[in-house]
């Protein structure tokens, strides 16, 4: 079950900054800056979190 939820959430980030990225192309960096945001902070607390 927590390989499914993994997936998922790294799914939504994905669009999410895939999404960021077309918006970037049209003038509107926010998406992205959020997206990248999120995914880094996420990142950061639990894929470098000390066990």
């Amino acid at each position: 079950m927590k390989l499914a939820l993994a997936i998922l959430v790294f799914l939504v980030f994905g669009a999410a900054i895939g999404g960021g990225i077309l918006m970037l192309m049209h003038g509107s960096p926010w998406l992205f800056i959020v997206g990248l945001g999120a995914f880094l902070g996420t990142f950061c607390k639990y894929g470098c979190a000390s066990q």
